[in-house]
């Protein structure tokens, strides 16, 4: 859900993505079966297999929904309107979390995105205006996409607090990673790294 834009997400395990508004003033229901309080805004199918994470950006304005067949999806999303569909990403393998970075100084969020085989994606979503390629599938260069290799493959994240920050890092993101081996590691994705296996460019603080 994001209290930003008002709109909650659910998702199937047949890949139906359902994105519901909350109506101004409207009580929260006693059961998730009376629906009160939400209008449906949306309903499709994203993906043939089951979607494992959803998540809103901070601002409310992207909503992505990644797939276990390795797809990404990414919608705009305004409270006003139906969400839109603003094209699709191929990963390298299923995902195990997601995590959006707010922007900073006006400039788009970002996002990270772990997957099974311990790759990590840093991505820049489409601008909202953008309209979807014909085949949908945005490249690494229309996401400036970002790709390293993990020791071990990260099942959560969550961004550093600026107050656990060790010290500034212009451009750096900086999180939390709990590890399949058991391990909570913090790094910082450099903004410098680009689409290629260069642990250099990754930076365990």
């Amino acid at each position: 859900a994001s209290g930003v834009s008002g709109l909650v997400a659910a998702a199937t395990s047949d890949g139906v993505l359902r994105v519901y508004v909350r109506l101004p003033g409207a009580e929260p229901p006693e059961t998730p079966a009376d629906g009160g309080g939400l209008e449906l805004a949306l309903r499709a199918r994203v993906s043939r297999q089951p979607l494992t994470q959803l998540a809103f950006d901070p601002s409310g304005e992207y909503l992505v929904a990644a797939a276990a067949d390795a797809s990404l999806v990414f919608y705009g999303c305004d409270a006003r309107e139906p969400p839109a569909l603003l094209g699709a990403a191929a990963l390298p393998a299923p995902p195990t979390a997601l995590c959006w970075f707010a922007d900073a100084g006006g400039f788009t969020p970002r996002l990270v995105v772990a997957c099974e085989d311990g790759s990590l994606l840093r991505m820049t979503p489409p601008p909202l205006a953008a309209s979807p390629p014909e085949d949908l599938l945005l490249s690494p260069k229309d996401l400036q996409r970002a790709a390293l290799k993990l020791d071990s493959p990260a099942l959560a994240l969550a961004p550093l607090p600026e107050s656990a920050s060790p010290g500034p890092r212009p451009g750096a993101l900086s999180f939390y990673a709990a590890c399949a081996d058991g391990g909570l590691k913090t790094y910082a994705l450099n903004d410098g790294c680009r689409d290629a296996g260069d642990p250099s460019s990754l930076q365990p603080i």
